[in-house]
Protein backbone atom coordinates (compact mmCIF):
# COMPACT_ATOMS: atom_id res chain seq x y z
CA UNK A 1 0.00 0.00 0.00
CA UNK A 2 1.42 3.37 -0.81
CA UNK A 3 0.25 7.05 -0.03
CA UNK A 4 -0.01 9.54 -2.32
CA UNK A 5 0.16 12.43 -1.17
CA UNK A 6 2.69 15.52 -2.58
CA UNK A 7 2.77 13.89 -6.08
CA UNK A 8 -1.19 13.39 -6.46
CA UNK A 9 -1.42 15.65 -9.16
CA UNK A 10 1.35 14.15 -11.43
CA UNK A 11 0.46 10.95 -10.20
CA UNK A 12 -3.77 11.76 -11.32
CA UNK A 13 -2.60 13.33 -14.29
CA UNK A 14 -0.40 10.72 -15.25
CA UNK A 15 -3.06 8.20 -14.80
CA UNK A 16 -5.86 9.83 -16.81
CA UNK A 17 -3.64 10.39 -19.79
CA UNK A 18 -3.00 6.29 -19.38
CA UNK A 19 -6.93 5.45 -19.07
CA UNK A 20 -7.26 7.68 -22.60
CA UNK A 21 -4.22 5.86 -24.08
CA UNK A 22 -5.64 2.00 -23.90
CA UNK A 23 -8.36 1.52 -21.51
CA UNK A 24 -7.60 -2.31 -22.03
CA UNK A 25 -4.06 -2.08 -20.14
CA UNK A 26 -5.89 -1.48 -16.79
CA UNK A 27 -8.66 -4.35 -17.59
CA UNK A 28 -7.93 -5.75 -13.87
CA UNK A 29 -8.02 -2.09 -11.98
CA UNK A 30 -10.62 -0.81 -9.87
CA UNK A 31 -10.68 2.14 -8.30
CA UNK A 32 -12.89 3.54 -5.16
CA UNK A 33 -13.95 7.12 -5.29
CA UNK A 34 -14.31 8.39 -1.91
CA UNK A 35 -16.03 12.65 -1.99
CA UNK A 36 -15.83 14.07 1.15
CA UNK A 37 -18.93 16.56 1.26
CA UNK A 38 -17.02 19.31 3.89
CA UNK A 39 -15.22 21.75 1.92
CA UNK A 40 -11.51 22.83 3.05
CA UNK A 41 -8.46 24.24 1.78
CA UNK A 42 -5.43 21.76 1.76
CA UNK A 43 -5.04 18.06 0.96
CA UNK A 44 -7.84 16.64 3.27
CA UNK A 45 -7.37 18.52 6.74
CA UNK A 46 -10.21 16.02 7.89
CA UNK A 47 -8.15 12.88 7.66
CA UNK A 48 -5.66 12.38 10.46
CA UNK A 49 -2.16 10.98 7.98
CA UNK A 50 -1.28 9.27 11.23
CA UNK A 51 -4.32 7.11 10.57
CA UNK A 52 -3.57 6.19 7.32
CA UNK A 53 -0.20 5.69 8.27
CA UNK A 54 -0.78 2.69 10.89
CA UNK A 55 -2.87 1.54 8.09
CA UNK A 56 0.09 1.44 5.41
CA UNK A 57 1.68 -0.51 8.07
CA UNK A 58 -1.16 -2.97 8.26
CA UNK A 59 -1.31 -3.31 4.92
CA UNK A 60 2.39 -3.31 3.30
CA UNK A 61 2.33 -5.93 1.16
CA UNK A 62 -0.78 -4.81 -0.27
CA UNK A 63 -0.46 -3.85 -4.19
CA UNK A 64 -2.61 -0.34 -3.95
CA UNK A 65 -2.34 3.13 -3.73
CA UNK A 66 -4.27 5.77 -1.59
CA UNK A 67 -4.19 9.02 -3.41
CA UNK A 68 -5.33 12.26 -1.78
CA UNK A 69 -6.39 14.90 -3.87
CA UNK A 70 -6.42 18.85 -3.62
CA UNK A 71 -10.20 18.62 -3.42
CA UNK A 72 -9.87 16.28 -0.07
CA UNK A 73 -11.69 13.49 -2.50
CA UNK A 74 -9.54 10.23 -2.07
CA UNK A 75 -8.91 7.72 -4.35
CA UNK A 76 -8.58 3.89 -3.41
CA UNK A 77 -6.64 2.31 -6.91
CA UNK A 78 -5.69 -1.30 -6.85
CA UNK A 79 -6.51 -4.60 -8.81
CA UNK A 80 -9.53 -6.58 -8.95
CA UNK A 81 -8.03 -10.04 -6.98
CA UNK A 82 -7.51 -7.33 -4.31
CA UNK A 83 -10.66 -5.58 -4.25
CA UNK A 84 -12.02 -6.75 -0.79
CA UNK A 85 -8.97 -4.71 0.26
CA UNK A 86 -9.66 -1.54 -1.26
CA UNK A 87 -13.57 -2.19 0.58
CA UNK A 88 -11.43 -2.39 3.81
CA UNK A 89 -9.67 0.11 3.66
CA UNK A 90 -12.52 2.45 2.71
CA UNK A 91 -14.94 1.34 5.94
CA UNK A 92 -11.46 2.18 7.39
CA UNK A 93 -11.45 5.70 6.67
CA UNK A 94 -14.80 6.16 6.75
CA UNK A 95 -15.07 5.05 10.72
CA UNK A 96 -12.17 7.35 11.37
CA UNK A 97 -12.87 10.04 9.43
CA UNK A 98 -12.98 13.39 11.36
CA UNK A 99 -15.99 14.74 9.54
CA UNK A 100 -20.42 15.23 10.29
CA UNK A 101 -21.07 13.99 7.02
CA UNK A 102 -19.51 10.39 6.35
CA UNK A 103 -18.42 9.72 2.50
CA UNK A 104 -20.01 9.13 -0.37
CA UNK A 105 -18.14 6.54 -1.89
CA UNK A 106 -18.35 4.63 -5.79
CA UNK A 107 -16.69 1.99 -7.46
CA UNK A 108 -15.37 2.52 -11.19
CA UNK A 109 -13.76 -0.28 -13.36
CA UNK A 110 -10.49 1.67 -15.14
CA UNK A 111 -11.74 -0.47 -17.91
CA UNK A 112 -15.78 -0.63 -18.22
CA UNK A 113 -15.77 2.58 -16.56
CA UNK A 114 -12.93 3.80 -18.32
CA UNK A 115 -14.66 7.24 -19.46
CA UNK A 116 -16.54 7.95 -16.19
CA UNK A 117 -12.96 7.65 -13.89
CA UNK A 118 -11.15 9.81 -16.65
CA UNK A 119 -13.71 12.72 -16.21
CA UNK A 120 -13.47 12.18 -12.60
CA UNK A 121 -9.25 12.40 -12.71
CA UNK A 122 -9.41 15.01 -15.20
CA UNK A 123 -11.64 17.21 -13.20
CA UNK A 124 -8.85 17.10 -10.72
CA UNK A 125 -6.18 18.49 -12.95
CA UNK A 126 -7.66 20.97 -15.40
CA UNK A 127 -4.35 21.67 -16.66
CA UNK A 128 -3.61 17.70 -17.97
CA UNK A 129 -1.77 18.14 -20.94
CA UNK A 130 0.00 14.99 -23.49
CA UNK A 131 3.25 13.55 -21.90
CA UNK A 132 5.91 14.27 -24.82
CA UNK A 133 9.29 11.40 -24.69
CA UNK A 134 12.26 12.84 -23.49
CA UNK A 135 14.86 13.75 -26.04
CA UNK A 136 17.86 11.53 -24.34
CA UNK A 137 18.06 8.05 -25.91
CA UNK A 138 20.55 5.12 -24.63
CA UNK A 139 23.59 4.55 -26.49
CA UNK A 140 22.42 0.63 -28.30
CA UNK A 141 25.65 0.84 -30.30
CA UNK A 142 25.94 1.45 -33.93
CA UNK A 143 23.04 0.40 -35.76
CA UNK A 144 23.39 2.58 -39.26
CA UNK A 145 24.31 -0.39 -40.91
CA UNK A 146 20.77 -1.99 -40.88
CA UNK A 147 19.12 1.17 -41.93
CA UNK A 148 18.52 0.17 -45.49
CA UNK A 149 17.60 -3.31 -44.30
CA UNK A 150 14.80 -1.17 -42.05
CA UNK A 151 13.89 0.92 -44.96
CA UNK A 152 13.11 -1.88 -47.08
CA UNK A 153 11.74 -3.81 -44.60
CA UNK A 154 8.74 -1.37 -43.05
CA UNK A 155 7.78 -0.55 -46.95
CA UNK A 156 6.24 -4.04 -47.54
CA UNK A 157 5.24 -4.52 -43.84
CA UNK A 158 1.33 -3.65 -44.50
CA UNK A 159 1.64 -5.68 -47.43
CA UNK A 160 3.46 -9.23 -45.85
CA UNK A 161 1.83 -11.81 -44.75
CA UNK A 162 2.04 -13.76 -41.94
CA UNK A 163 2.08 -10.37 -39.13
CA UNK A 164 5.70 -10.16 -38.02
CA UNK A 165 5.83 -10.51 -33.99
CA UNK A 166 9.30 -9.37 -32.46
CA UNK A 167 9.92 -10.54 -28.57
CA UNK A 168 11.85 -8.91 -26.30
CA UNK A 169 12.92 -11.60 -22.95
CA UNK A 170 16.07 -12.46 -21.34
CA UNK A 171 14.53 -15.73 -19.88
CA UNK A 172 15.38 -18.31 -21.96
CA UNK A 173 11.81 -20.35 -21.04
CA UNK A 174 9.99 -17.42 -21.21
CA UNK A 175 11.14 -16.48 -24.61
CA UNK A 176 10.58 -19.90 -25.49
CA UNK A 177 6.57 -20.18 -24.00
CA UNK A 178 5.72 -17.00 -25.66
CA UNK A 179 7.35 -18.19 -29.48
CA UNK A 180 5.49 -21.91 -29.10
CA UNK A 181 2.01 -19.58 -28.48
CA UNK A 182 1.81 -18.17 -32.12
CA UNK A 183 4.79 -19.78 -34.27
CA UNK A 184 2.21 -21.56 -35.80
CA UNK A 185 0.46 -18.52 -37.05
CA UNK A 186 2.88 -15.61 -37.68
CA UNK A 187 6.97 -15.00 -38.14
CA UNK A 188 8.41 -14.51 -34.91
CA UNK A 189 11.56 -12.88 -34.08
CA UNK A 190 13.37 -12.94 -30.74
CA UNK A 191 15.58 -10.98 -28.84
CA UNK A 192 17.39 -11.51 -25.27
CA UNK A 193 18.49 -8.23 -24.90
CA UNK A 194 17.98 -4.27 -25.54
CA UNK A 195 21.27 -4.56 -28.29
CA UNK A 196 19.40 -7.39 -29.69
CA UNK A 197 16.25 -5.91 -29.57
CA UNK A 198 17.03 -2.87 -31.37
CA UNK A 199 18.74 -4.37 -34.17
CA UNK A 200 16.39 -7.12 -35.34
CA UNK A 201 13.79 -4.24 -35.09
CA UNK A 202 15.49 -2.45 -37.30
CA UNK A 203 16.19 -5.65 -39.41
CA UNK A 204 12.47 -6.46 -39.69
CA UNK A 205 10.31 -3.95 -38.39
CA UNK A 206 8.22 -5.97 -37.27
CA UNK A 207 4.50 -5.38 -37.07
CA UNK A 208 3.97 -6.01 -33.11
CA UNK A 209 6.63 -5.57 -30.00
CA UNK A 210 6.14 -7.53 -26.92
CA UNK A 211 9.02 -5.74 -24.84
CA UNK A 212 10.17 -6.76 -21.55
CA UNK A 213 10.62 -4.13 -19.14
CA UNK A 214 13.70 -5.44 -17.10
CA UNK A 215 16.64 -6.56 -19.29
CA UNK A 216 20.37 -6.93 -18.38
CA UNK A 217 21.48 -4.43 -20.88
CA UNK A 218 18.99 -1.61 -20.51
CA UNK A 219 15.64 -0.90 -19.33
CA UNK A 220 12.98 -1.28 -21.58
CA UNK A 221 11.67 1.87 -21.76
CA UNK A 222 14.97 2.96 -22.98
CA UNK A 223 14.30 0.50 -25.89
CA UNK A 224 10.50 2.14 -26.46
CA UNK A 225 11.71 5.19 -26.41
CA UNK A 226 14.89 4.34 -29.40
CA UNK A 227 11.70 1.88 -31.20
CA UNK A 228 9.72 4.98 -31.22
CA UNK A 229 12.36 7.26 -32.37
CA UNK A 230 13.43 5.46 -35.27
CA UNK A 231 9.89 4.26 -36.11
CA UNK A 232 7.33 6.50 -34.78
CA UNK A 233 4.64 3.90 -36.42
CA UNK A 234 5.82 1.37 -34.25
CA UNK A 235 3.70 -0.76 -32.13
CA UNK A 236 5.02 -1.88 -29.16
CA UNK A 237 3.27 -3.64 -26.21
CA UNK A 238 5.70 -3.71 -22.72
CA UNK A 239 5.26 -6.70 -19.95
CA UNK A 240 6.56 -7.31 -17.09
CA UNK A 241 5.83 -9.25 -13.64
CA UNK A 242 5.49 -6.02 -11.58
CA UNK A 243 2.17 -4.62 -13.05
CA UNK A 244 2.50 -1.56 -10.74
CA UNK A 245 0.57 0.85 -11.47
CA UNK A 246 3.09 2.84 -12.12
CA UNK A 247 4.87 0.83 -14.69
CA UNK A 248 1.27 0.58 -16.87
CA UNK A 249 1.32 4.47 -16.89
CA UNK A 250 4.77 4.87 -17.28
CA UNK A 251 4.53 2.24 -20.60
CA UNK A 252 1.36 3.98 -22.07
CA UNK A 253 2.49 7.73 -21.83
CA UNK A 254 5.88 6.86 -23.00
CA UNK A 255 4.24 5.62 -26.46
CA UNK A 256 3.79 1.60 -25.74
CA UNK A 257 0.47 0.45 -27.14
CA UNK A 258 -0.51 -1.43 -24.20
CA UNK A 259 0.58 -3.86 -21.83
CA UNK A 260 0.92 -6.93 -20.79
CA UNK A 261 1.25 -8.16 -17.43
CA UNK A 262 2.96 -11.50 -16.29
CA UNK A 263 2.12 -14.76 -16.50
CA UNK A 264 1.23 -14.22 -19.84
CA UNK A 265 -2.64 -14.78 -21.38
CA UNK A 266 -2.55 -15.70 -24.62
CA UNK A 267 -6.16 -13.92 -25.01
CA UNK A 268 -4.66 -10.89 -23.88
CA UNK A 269 -1.71 -10.87 -26.31
CA UNK A 270 -3.74 -11.92 -29.04
CA UNK A 271 -6.06 -8.77 -28.54
CA UNK A 272 -3.33 -6.56 -29.34
CA UNK A 273 -1.90 -8.43 -32.07
CA UNK A 274 -5.55 -8.13 -33.57
CA UNK A 275 -5.83 -4.65 -32.44
CA UNK A 276 -2.36 -4.02 -34.46
CA UNK A 277 -3.87 -5.55 -37.55
CA UNK A 278 -6.42 -3.21 -37.35
CA UNK A 279 -3.84 -0.10 -37.32
CA UNK A 280 -2.09 -1.82 -39.92
CA UNK A 281 -4.65 -2.21 -42.62
CA UNK A 282 -6.01 1.26 -41.67
CA UNK A 283 -3.07 2.96 -41.60
CA UNK A 284 -0.99 1.23 -44.40
CA UNK A 285 2.17 1.55 -41.90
Amino acid sequence: MRIIKENAQNYIRSLAECIGRDPASLESWRCIHMQFAEAAPGINPAFPLGTLQAMQAEYKIADCDVVLCQDRDILLIGQAPGVDILHELQTRITEAAEVHDKPQSHLHDLFYGWRDIRKILLSKVPDAASVTLPDDLANFGETAYVSEAFAAAKKCRSARNPMHILVVEDDDMTRRFVSNLFKEEYALITAKDAREAIVNYLLHAPDIVFLDINLPDHNGFQVLKEIIHKDPEAYVVMFSGNSYLDNITHALNAGASGFVPKPFSKEKMRHYIEDCAIARAGGNG
